[in-house]
């Protein structure tokens, strides 16, 4: 969904919401106060944030990532491969991606071009082992 019908679609339902609360003669100044609420909801949830925008999002991502490929990727859902591919894919992994001077352990961000290459060339089969379903990843040829 693009941004601008996010926008349209959130004034449409805040006009609402506020005739609605004027019809059933609620004070104007908790009209307003539900108005702002919205807005600032509207706000936080209508943006994705994109790799190097926010350091503990990244960090978390190649922590994960990092992980999964100590692991060689073995059991990792299609749904999260598609997740860490999309947030690592959109704009590439910058050597500039801001950093927690303070950070508990260490990612080596260098390495982190190369696991996403990795987990790229990986192809998921969806199996069923004892009644739970689980994601064996194989490569591919």
């Amino acid at each position: 969904m693009s941004f601008g019908l996010y926008v349209l679609g959130y004034l449409i339902m805040i006009i609402g919401l506020t005739y609605g609360a004027t019809l059933m003669h609620i004070p104007t100044r908790w009209i307003a106060v539900g108005v702002i609420v919205l807005a600032g909801l509207g706000i936080v949830t209508g943006s994705v944030i994109q790799p190097g925008r926010y350091f503990m999002q990244d960090e978390a991502y190649a922590r994960l990532l990092s992980n999964l490929a100590r692991t060689q990727f073995k059991l990792i859902s299609p749904e999260l491969r598609l997740d860490i591919l999309a947030y690592f894919g959109s704009r590439g992994v910058s050597a500039n991606i801001r950093r927690d001077k303070m950070e508990k352990t260490h990612i080596d961000w260098k390495t982190v071009p190369q696991e996403v290459e990795e987990l790229k060339s990986l192809t998921p089969n969806s199996t069923s082992t004892k009644g739970k379903d689980t994601v064996v990843v194989t490569h591919s040829q």
